[in-house]
């Protein structure tokens, strides 16, 4: 007679999947309870079988099942969709319903409105900018990816036919605004961007999958050096991360000519389908937003960037914001000075510091950084423009982050 054998790790892990009475109780505490989701019963919300708990730890083609190896019975379920509008009525409206919130929205055919929508073919691309040089990665991100330069020409007549994927900065001045190319099959990394992110489709599909900043903050998906992507979506280790298969998920398709707002510090796993164009806008959350200069303007018309002001003080301001509330809401000179960075130089000098330091007492706390005009900081740190911000300890530049 053969035996049927289990490890005491596998066996262990037959109980990892709750009963709904527990299920209910981590989801309130999360937001919402199983209110959210009636289609969710005990019939139908079983135990792991033993099958199932072994998929874990083999890698699976279908990087969603991967995520979600209870995907077609359990974690399914636990998936929204994400709200779809045909139109914002104003920046206020767009702010107050969506930004403050931190709700994801589709903002369908708002790329139509590009005139990149309807002229960026590749013929166009390598007539207009074919001897730029671009950044170059592989379709399949990995934590410790690299990326490397490639002539946009020679990019264009390779990509069909090669597992190439293009993210590049459109031009080099707007530091947040990124440009994404390749002919579909590409797979991000589960992880979180610190910037607001609007990302636009010119042509393809993505698949987004997300989790809620505050869901975030219950799960353990960061390294202990500070990285914020940590879950390999291709074979995700159920054993180290077993709340992925009960946390609500949110799900977005989002087809050509639609834009996907995404709020600062939720956790996405994104998959391309087709050639895929999209245009990214990454942006400083803002906890204020003065809409004083819009009740004149016309939202439907073309502005001409020289007639916009960036304003990198805000973005400093959020660097230092969100340094100082990671350590406690205040940091001694000395740790201010190593931790904050450009092109990685101190540059926060004993001067600079002084400025900040309105009570004088050696240390810079919240209350004073917010105190601070952004025109201040703007005549203190001249050409200075801080990159992206890691929430668990650390500064630096998002050079490699993998967002869409």
């Amino acid at each position: 007679m053969r035996r049927n054998l289990t490890t005491a790790r596998e066996q262990q892990s037959l109980t990892v999947f709750p009963p709904l009475t527990s299920l209910n109780k981590q989801l309130t505490e999360w937001g919402g309870g199983l209110s959210q989701y009636p289609h969710v019963t005990d019939t139908n919300l079983k135990p792991l079988s033993q099958k199932s708990v072994l998929l874990a730890s083999k890698p699976l083609t279908n990087v969603v099942e991967s995520l979600f190896f209870f995907s077609l019975t359990n974690a399914r379920m636990l998936c929204r969709d994400v709200e779809s509008v045909d139109a914002i009525h104003s920046p206020e409206d767009f702010y107050r319903r969506y930004v403050a919130p931190g709700r994801p929205v589709i903002l369908s055919g708002a790329a139509r409105l590009f005139p990149a929508y309807r002229r960026w073919n590749d013929w166009y691309l390598m007539a207009r900018y074919g001897n730029r040089e671009m950044q170059v990665d592989a379709k399949k991100e990995v934590q410790d990816s690299h990326n490397e330069d490639m002539k946009l020409l020679d990019f264009l007549q390779r990509y069909k036919h090669s597992d190439l994927y293009m993210v590049d900065r459109i031009p080099k001045r707007f530091q947040d605004i990124n440009l994404w190319l390749s002919n579909g099959g590409t797979t991000s990394t589960l992880h979180m961007d610190n910037m607001d992110n609007l990302n636009c489709m010119v042509s393809g599909t993505k698949d987004w999958f997300l989790l809620e900043k505050h869901v975030n903050e219950k799960l353990n998906l960061h390294h202990d050096d500070g990285e914020e992507i940590a879950v390999d979506v291709e074979r995700v280790d159920m054993y180290r991360y077993p709340a992925l298969s009960i946390i609500p998920w949110w799900s977005a398709k989002v087809p050509p000519g639609d834009c996907l707002y995404v709020p600062q510090g939720w956790f996405h796993h994104v998959r391309s389908h087709g050639r895929n164009m999209a245009v990214n806008i990454w942006w400083t959350p803002m906890s204020v937003f003065n809409h004083s200069d819009c009740s004149s303007r016309d939202y439907c018309a073309n502005v001409q960037l020289s007639s916009l002001k960036f304003r990198p003080g805000i973005q400093i301001r959020f660097v230092l914001k969100t340094l100082l509330e990671e350590y406690g809401g205040e940091l001694q000179k000395e740790m201010v000075q190593s931790l904050v960075l450009h092109h990685g130089e101190r540059i926060i000098t004993d001067t600079v510091f002084t400025e900040f330091d309105l009570n004088s007492d050696g240390c810079l706390s919240v209350a004073e950084i917010e105190a601070i005009k952004e025109t201040t900081i703007e005549v203190l740190l001249p050409d200075v423009q801080l990159h992206g911000v890691n929430t668990y300890g650390r500064c630096q530049a998002y050079n490699n982050t993998c967002s869409a």
